[in-house]
């Protein structure tokens, strides 16, 4: 599930600029094209909590063809209005895939989640490899940029024709009325980890593919460097991602929750500025690797933390935290803005606030966990 989600998601992230100048966008349009993934995630949230009540493998398998059918608009839009239909259904299609896939998983980890977490993760660390060598090979070939996305929207189209032939676990009770659904997410709305959640979430996503977009274009653009080399010191974040989960997929880290998500902030920020600031390209890779491994050792203890929130509500947990962190969709227009007006460099350094405000809220959410933890006992 996540090696399919990220090896084709790298795509927009590395054909970024390439698109913006053909298609003759502003940094601010762009980053608009990308966040319109956003309200999409919105749209499939619905799906995310009918996963406690309905077929999370028909929810999946459905997901991954809308997922598929996304990239097949990518690589036919001709203007801002078709990308960003594309980028919504993606949006759509992403979460609702994702999430069934995930509630599933909860039923069936047990009290391995962190493990589970970290190696479906491994998997899609592994799938964001891809994505740089399909960018690269179709640079060297001198192909479209909308050629990886034709082929991309074909897989998509396989694996959830996959998705749909897996066994996956029924809802309990499977009986349930659907419009529990409803009820359950505005009462979750009333417990303030929820909100924290949501805030900790809508940072994260910031730092995401929206960022390394960014970092690339950055690095061609101020760093003078081509498509492929661009994509593949860009990719050094997602290696240190790949190092992370696989730390993470070794064993439980519950017990260390607090700790690894403050010093994992902290070395998070720190990165961010190098990157932004060190005018090396071996500065640049070794702060990538540091900014993706600190990225992947948080998401592990943070989504581990907010699946195991309400047993049995899972789906409506990820749907309610899912929207609160879609709130945020206007940071990357921001990041344009400033970037069309000052500068990549400074559009990066602005980024840096995102892992401040990450360790500033990581105690809280620690606590979260142990309270929902010691009342659960």
């Amino acid at each position: 599930m996540r090696l399919a989600d990220e090896s084709v998601g790298f795509l927009r992230e590395g054909v970024f600029e390439s698109w913006r100048v053909d298609l003759g966008l502003s940094y601010r349009a762009a980053a608009t094209v990308l966040v319109m993934a956003a309200p999409g995630s919105i749209a499939g949230s619905a799906f995310s909590a009918l996963a406690d009540y309905r077929s999370r493998r028909a929810i999946a398998a459905g997901g991954a063809f809308a997922y598929g059918a996304s990239l097949l608009g990518f690589a036919l839009a001709q203007n801002t209005v078709e990308l960003g239909a594309a980028s919504f259904l993606l949006g759509l299609g992403a979460t609702a895939m994702v999430h069934a896939c995930e509630v599933a998983l909860v039923d069936v980890a047990g009290d391995e989640l962190e493990r589970a977490v970290g190696a479906s993760s491994l998997f899609g660390a592994l799938g964001d490899l891809v994505g740089p060598v399909v960018i690269v090979v179709t640079a060297a070939l001198g192909w479209s940029w909308r050629v990886p996305f034709v082929g991309a929207a074909g897989f998509c189209a396989l694996y959830g024709a996959w998705l749909a032939t897996l066994p996956m676990p029924h809802p309990v009770p499977p009986a349930a009325d659907h419009r529990g659904a409803r009820r359950e997410a505005f009462a979750l709305l009333r417990d303030p980890a929820i909100w924290w959640f949501g805030l900790v979430a809508l940072l994260l996503v910031q730092i995401d593919e929206a960022y390394l977009a960014f970092v690339i274009a950055f690095l061609r653009r101020d760093g003078h460097l081509g498509a492929a080399a661009a994509t593949m010191v860009g990719a050094s974040i997602v290696v240190g991602g790949l190092i992370g989960y696989a730390r993470a997929a070794r064993g439980d880290t519950r017990a260390e929750s607090r700790r690894v998500l403050r010093v994992s902030a902290a070395a998070l920020t720190v990165a961010a500025v190098g990157i932004a600031t060190i005018p090396s390209v071996v500065a640049v890779v070794a702060c990538g690797i540091v900014f993706g491994f600190a990225n992947a050792r948080f998401w592990v203890v943070f989504h581990a933390i907010v699946l195991r929130h309400r047993p049995g509500r899972t789906g409506s947990v990820s749907a309610v935290v899912g929207n609160l962190e879609m709130l945020g969709f206007a940071f990357p227009i921001a990041i344009g803005a400033i970037a069309d007006a000052h500068g990549l460099r400074a559009g990066l350094l602005a980024y840096a606030i995102v892992p401040a405000l990450l360790f500033a809220s990581a105690n809280v959410v620690a606590r979260s966990a142990s309270v929902r933890g010691r009342g659960q006992e």
